[in-house]
């Protein structure tokens, strides 16, 4: 069986899987191929990183098909009913830390605006958030990455439960300044609070609002960024164009992953059914 361990990305999933690794002593898995070498990724002591032996289809057969629990990161949509334990953060806290990964580790410059709307392979923070928690079926917990940082013995205790591990639990001490050291690109600050940096303008904060201050609400995460006072001399044509243009982006996004991961299973089908090459010399 496999234990999804999801979240939208710089939400707190590494934190998740250091915290299974140095309490229950559990090592997990990542369902995208690791093209980076790194010390973290390399010494399962650090996150409890370990690499699949096969392909993705491969090991996805074995693992759901296990009696045995394997656990999973992914940032990507559900795919199955399998239980899953989803960590949550604020949704400015967390596009704030994905626009600095983007830039300072994948050297890719995307604006907070685009992350906002779901310019992104994982989407937006709230259509990622309903994705996995509004169907129903599924075992699920929800964590909050706040929790997690400073997690207490009732927490581990309710992780442990879920993640069926009956051994011992030993106390959490977050590593985050030495894995800071490791791969500081990687490991960013672990705010629980936001702070608006000079990047959060007025139409990031109004497109944000637009777009997750629902959620924002139902989570309990405030509303500090409103612009209600802005609003009301918008015109009503250019918010509904707005919204329109986020839903046409997140489609698109969607559409552009399901492409990928097709073109991604087709070669792995084309590579399996050419056999290994014969390279010797006649």
């Amino acid at each position: 069986m496999i234990i999804w361990l999801a979240s939208y990305p710089r939400s707190g999933n590494t934190l998740l899987r250091t915290l299974i690794r140095h309490c229950f002593g559990c090592c997990s898995y990542e369902d995208v191929p690791i093209d980076r070498p790194g010390e973290f990724r390399d010494n399962p002591d650090m996150i409890g990183h370990l690499e699949k032996q096969e392909d993705w289809d491969a090991f996805y057969e074995r693992a759901t098909a296990s009696p045995g629990v394997f656990l999973v990161k992914t940032h990507l949509p559900p795919s199955d009913g399998q239980p899953f334990i989803y960590v949550v953060r604020d949704g400015r806290l967390s596009v704030t830390s994905y626009r600095k990964f983007h830039r300072d580790y994948n050297g890719i410059d995307k604006s907070l605006v685009s992350l906002i709307v779901g310019d992104d392979i994982c989407g937006d923070w709230t259509s990622h958030y309903r994705a996995w928690n509004d169907r129903p079926g599924p075992d699920r917990l929800l964590l909050r990455f706040e929790a997690l940082v400073d997690a207490s013995e009732g927490l581990l205790s309710r992780i442990a439960g879920f993640i069926r591990h009956d051994g011992e639990i030993r106390p959490w001490k977050n590593p985050i300044d030495r894995l800071r050291k490791v791969e500081p690109d990687f490991f960013n600050r672990a705010d629980t609070r936001f702070d608006a940096g000079p990047e959060w303008g007025l139409p990031e904060r109004f497109l944000f609002e637009r777009c997750h201050g629902a959620l924002m609400a139902e989570l309990g995460y405030g509303n500090d960024l409103s612009c209600i006072g802005h609003l009301r001399d918008v015109p009503q044509a250019f918010l509904a164009m707005a919204e329109e243009m986020a839903v046409l982006v997140r489609r698109l996004a969607r559409e552009n992953h399901e492409q990928l991961h097709m073109i991604h299973r087709l070669d792995r089908q084309l590579k399996a059914a050419a056999g290994p090459r014969d390279t010797g010399k006649g």
